[in-house]
């Protein structure tokens, strides 16, 4: 976003204090929805976000996953149009959480593989 800065905990390259991103996004309808940026990623040579809707009638469950494109310090979101590909990233996040709760609870996270960590 602001590349003359040096890198900061978000990976965005500003110095910006640690807390919420909001995105401002205008829907082929014209309609304006605001998203809070959850992560950038990179998956299968690209970077995805992963971004929260912020209207009070959306599911807090309810991530959305966009392609990010990056051209200078602007970046730009586009729906996955893949049906494959979207449920690849699923799969590939999914996998991460459950690694990471897996380390969290001190277990492998195999779910019961026979490796005797559980």
């Amino acid at each position: 976003m602001h590349d003359e800065h040096d890198q900061c905990e978000c990976g965005c390259g500003c110095e910006h204090e640690e807390g919420p991103i909001f995105i401002d996004t205008i829907t082929d309808t014209g309609e304006e929805l605001t998203f809070e940026l959850l992560e950038i990623f990179d998956f299968e040579e690209k970077l995805y976000a992963r971004l929260a809707p912020c209207d009070e009638d959306a599911d807090d469950d309810e991530d959305l996953l966009m392609e990010c494109e990056v051209v200078g310090d602007e970046y730009t979101f586009h729906a996955i149009e893949d049906d494959a590909l979207f449920e690849r990233i699923v799969a590939y996040l999914d996998a991460q959480l459950a690694e990471e709760e897996a380390e969290e609870d001190g277990g492998c996270g195999c779910g019961g593989c026979g490796c005797g960590r559980e």
